[in-house]
């Protein structure tokens, strides 16, 4: 393989993971089930875009916004990649008939100070309601 499709085969990488991110953003489930790997697009709305990327076991939550999203490094070998997120991740994306889908995306945890954020539910006041 040449410079030129390694070359074209990275920016391809990136405007899928830019694509997908920005289809979480706006829960366009339609078009982030298409840039998914094993997934069709069906329902719409943010719900569906959810339950998509959880086939993937991805929480969209976890997804920068647009605005936040640099793709710093991204590494192709053959029809798999990896696009490393600043300070957010790394998403696998695998070739499916010529296009890159999303396959996975791993949040990067490097803030090991044990969990500050308390789950949802978990700061409950104490007060009774009666």
């Amino acid at each position: 393989s040449t410079t030129t499709s390694q070359q074209s085969s990275s920016a391809q990488v990136e405007a899928a993971v830019t694509s997908y991110v920005q289809a979480a953003e706006e829960g366009d489930a339609t078009t982030l089930c298409g840039l998914q790997v094993g997934t069709s697009a069906g329902a719409s709305g943010g719900a569906a875009a959810q339950a998509c990327a959880s086939k993937a076991a991805i929480t969209l939550t976890d997804l920068p916004g647009l605005s936040q999203l640099k793709v710093t490094d991204v590494k192709v070998s053959g029809d798999k990649a990896t696009a490393q997120l600043l300070r957010i991740g790394q998403i696998t994306l695998v070739k499916v008939d010529g296009s890159w889908k999303v396959s996975s995306f791993a949040p990067a945890r490097s803030k090991r100070n044990g969990g500050a954020e308390a789950p949802s539910g978990a700061d409950v006041g104490g007060t009774a309601a009666d």
